[in-house]
């Protein structure tokens, strides 16, 4: 079994390309926190998420902002990969991360044996064109604290008086929300007044009301 067998994303190609992909390739541990390449770097391949978690972000005047996060079966580099150029942001592992990276010379030649592979990133490209502009989506029309409601519901899965958490730091969180951590800090706590969500330790909180909170995720 290759690594790339588990992953949906691979399921439609063949037994003998995965295994060709694989062979090739180059299994990488990364810590969290640690960079698995920098804005501006040059693009050696294609890295694809086998387990944990990875935030790929940029950084303008300081300030950084998440373009997407991957998690298991995600991949990270593809844009110029085909694209040409430098990498246009940094990538860096939220959580412990395992990832398969593929040379850029092996993908080109396997793709012209295997257009199931060209077919399969094509509508990889399109989903990321998709995400990108629901996000700008996002940014442009959400305030923060409904965005701050939008990843509250998605970490607790809508479920109340259950403890969950954010799955990272305040400053992570407030990168994935376009903004910075003393103004995620205020959203919270507006929400905590509001009695929508209560706090439950060790950087845990409680929903109280559900429904309040999805309103508020509309904002």
């Amino acid at each position: 079994m290759t690594p790339l067998d588990e992953l949906p994303l691979f399921a439609d190609l063949s037994p003998a390309t995965r295994a060709r992909l694989s062979a090739g390739s180059a299994l990488r541990h990364f810590p969290a926190g640690a960079t698995l390449f920098r804005a501006g770097d040059a693009v050696t391949g294609l890295y694809v998420v086998l387990s944990g978690r990875v935030r790929v972000v940029r950084s303008r005047d300081g300030r950084q902002s998440v373009v997407h996060t991957e998690g298991a079966g995600g991949t990270l580099a593809e844009v110029p990969l085909f694209a040409g150029g430098g990498l246009p942001a940094t990538a860096i592992a939220d959580v412990d991360a395992r990832c398969l990276h593929i040379p850029k010379e092996l993908l080109t030649q396997v793709m012209r044996d295997d257009p199931d592979v060209a077919q399969l990133f094509l509508r990889r490209l399109a989903l990321r064109v998709r995400q990108v502009v629901d996000r700008l989506d996002s940014l442009s029309t959400q305030s923060v604290t409904g965005r701050l409601a939008t990843l509250l519901l998605v970490r607790s899965h809508g479920a109340t008086d259950r403890p969950f958490s954010l799955g990272m730091t305040q400053a992570a969180a407030a990168e994935e929300l376009g903004t910075v951590r003393e103004v995620l800090v205020r959203a919270i706590a507006s929400l905590r007044r509001e009695g929508l969500i209560a706090p439950a330790g060790r950087g845990q909180f409680v929903i109280r009301n559900v429904e309040a909170l999805r309103r508020r995720a509309s904002e």
